[in-house]
């Protein structure tokens, strides 16, 4: 059943607007560009309309020899009485207008694309640049893969919207606007009789054209399956191939494209059924004119090229309201593309700067978390009541269970997020008063993940700082523990970084992420367990490239296991968003157990390293024995 807003072929016209609302303004730039194309669209119309003209002409006044009308007269003038000049200016016309129709045809569509790419790209860049102000809030829930299909397909789709639907629409109005009105005065009872399959035709697109547009969706939705059971096999194929699973999945795939040949096979007999059924309807249409127009030649009536006239006309009269249930579908089709960016264009999950906000001056890094509390949901806080502070140059190991809040106290730290509640100043400024780019750019931060693009060695290390000079990118290189490997590319600091970094090793990729803080020359810095999943003698190089990273700057280092703890000058233990000991290493003992069985445990596996005490998973929150 149709909503209250919602039309019997499944388009919502509320969200039509919506999307038109929320777009149209890129219209604006492109306003030549549309004019010249709907200029082309305008001529083709006429051309359609004077196209069948010099046939008519011909078969009147050439073959039979009536004479030219007074409206034509001006011929005689041109080719005299001679018919066989006649027939050459004619066919001379009839060329010229279709040559005029193509070129007409041309601007039309080469001009329409040409705006349609351009708005393509206006609107990509649009939904893009939105998507880098979008906060953390919005990422951590958005879904990867939806956010890539919503910006190589949904904008797609969105032309069709913003472009096709408009112009198919003045198209066909104009079609049957001139053509309706050409026919009625040339002659019409034949133009009463033409237009009477208009209603059956129409009819028949809304109501069959509902089951064809049906089974169109659910062979898209078959589709959708057989393209997500790839992407799931290819994305899990180790696993695959280490259960030896290979034909079961085959099977399962074979499933899949079995019922996706089923839908795909009803909706194309449904449609060529339709289709036929459409073209016998525009066929009764057809005889119905042509038998009424015959009787009429025959009476005298009219020229028997009124009739030739008249055929032609049919079946640009037709050919609109027989594409009705395609226009249709196209619009239902676009229709939930376009609400999809629109509610991406329209989501307000940004963090601004206040209105008031100053940039914040290089800071010595004194940072205060005071009553700080944060929750992503209503019913459960991620942090309460933290606070300490970190006098400059401190280096501060956060450790805690997983899911205490480690990473919330980062993200809030870069203002990924506000607190609902208390404050965090650096050097006396709170956050919330300073402008984000300049907090943001005074903290330096390697993430775990050791995040690389598809660019340059040197365009990766400049990232932390785009104006660096190359002196600047070799020291921090250096510094990284990162150089000795960089030089024995090929290339050196110009050689490509493959997609995810895959042609480096785990220690390598992880160098170059701290090249990047470094370059930066930030004064705080913030290092989420950089050296996890890293064996022993690359962690070493790692660790020695941290510490270069952190002289000198206020760190807070997150911690999983206590390698990384070592050259802390305070331990912050947060258990359940709330913090459970603050202080130098001796003093984190001393106020927490779950930090002190944590050291015991290290202790442990350091003095007996073939032996898994019980006690080490339920300290670190992992399984760390092997």
């Amino acid at each position: 059943m149709s909503g209250p807003h919602q039309g019997s072929a499944g388009i919502r016209w509320p969200s039509v607007t919506r999307v038109y609302r929320v777009f149209g303004r890129h219209y604006r730039d492109h306003l030549r560009g549309i004019a010249i194309a709907y200029l082309g669209l305008s001529l083709t119309v006429v051309f359609a309309l004077l196209s069948p003209w010099p046939l008519k002409l011909i078969l009147d006044h050439v073959v039979l020899g009536a004479p030219l009308p007074a409206r034509v007269r001006f011929l005689e003038r041109v080719a005299g009485s001679d018919r066989i000049a006649l027939l050459g200016v004619l066919v001379a016309a009839f060329v010229l207008v279709r040559m005029s129709d193509s070129l007409a045809g041309y601007l039309h569509k080469v001009g329409l694309l040409t705006v349609g790419e351009k708005l393509s790209r206006d609107v990509r860049n649009r939904i893009f640049a939105h998507l880098q102000r979008l906060s953390m809030a919005f990422h951590g829930r958005a879904a990867t893969g939806d956010l890539v299909y919503r910006m190589a397909s949904d904008v797609g789709d969105l032309r069709v919207l913003m472009i096709e639907v408009p112009d198919l629409m003045l198209y066909r109005l104009l079609t049957l606007a001139s053509h309706a009105a050409l026919m009625l005065a040339l002659e019409w009872r034949l133009a009463l009789v033409s237009f009477a399959m208009l209603p059956a035709l129409y009819a028949f697109n809304r109501t069959t054209g509902e089951g064809v547009k049906a089974a169109a969706r659910r062979k898209r939705a078959k589709e959708s399956d057989v393209a997500n059971a790839v992407l799931e096999n290819v994305t899990t194929m180790a696993l695959i191939q280490a259960y030896g699973r290979q034909d079961l999945e085959e099977e399962r795939f074979r499933a899949e494209t079995r019922a996706s040949l089923e839908f795909s096979l009803a909706a194309m007999r449904l449609s060529k059924v339709f289709k036929r059924t459409s073209d016998l309807l525009i066929a009764l249409g057809t005889c119905a004119v042509v038998y009424v127009g015959g009787r009429l030649a025959l009476s005298g009536a009219i020229l028997p090229g009124t009739l030739v006239l008249f055929a032609v006309y049919l079946k640009n009269l037709y050919k609109p309201v027989d594409k009705i249930a395609e226009m249709v579908l196209d619009i239902a089709s676009a229709q939930a593309s376009g609400e999809r960016l629109a509610d991406l264009a329209e989501c307000e999950l940004v963090m601004e700067d206040a209105p008031d906000a100053v940039d914040l001056p290089r800071p010595a890094g004194r940072i205060v978390f005071e009553g700080v509390r944060f929750r992503y949901r209503p019913d459960t806080l991620a942090l309460d009541d933290v606070t300490f502070t970190l006098e400059p140059g401190e280096r501060v190991a956060l450790v805690g269970p997983n899911g205490a809040g480690k990473s919330t106290l980062v993200a809030l730290l870069l203002r990924f997020h506000d607190p609902e509640a208390g404050r965090i100043t650096i050097d006396g400024h709170d956050l919330r008063a300073v402008k984000l780019a300049s907090l943001r750019r005074h903290i330096g931060v390697v993430f775990q993940g050791a995040s690389l693009f598809e660019r340059s060695v040197r365009d990766n290390i400049a990232f932390g700082k785009p104006d660096a000079t190359e002196e600047e990118i070799v020291r921090a290189a250096r510094l990284a523990q990162a150089d000795a490997f960089i030089t024995r590319q090929p290339s050196g600091y110009d050689a490509k970084i493959a997609e995810g970094g895959d042609n480096l090793s785990g220690g390598e990729r992880q160098r170059l992420n701290i090249a990047r803080a470094i370059v930066r020359d930030a004064p705080v810095v913030v290092l989420d367990e950089p050296a996890t999943a890293l064996d022993p003698r690359t962690a070493s190089r790692v660790q020695r490239a941290l510490d270069e990273l952190t002289r000198g700057r206020t760190s807070i280092v997150v911690a999983h296991r206590l390698t990384t703890v070592a050259g802390a000058d305070k331990v912050l233990v947060l258990d359940r968003g709330r913090v459970a000991a603050f202080g130098t290493p001796a003093e984190a003992m001393r106020q927490s157990p779950w930090y002190r069985t944590l050291v015991q445990v290290h202790d442990s596996e350091r003095a007996h390293p073939e032996t898994c005490p019980p006690a080490a998973a339920a300290a670190s929150g992992e399984e760390r024995c092997r």
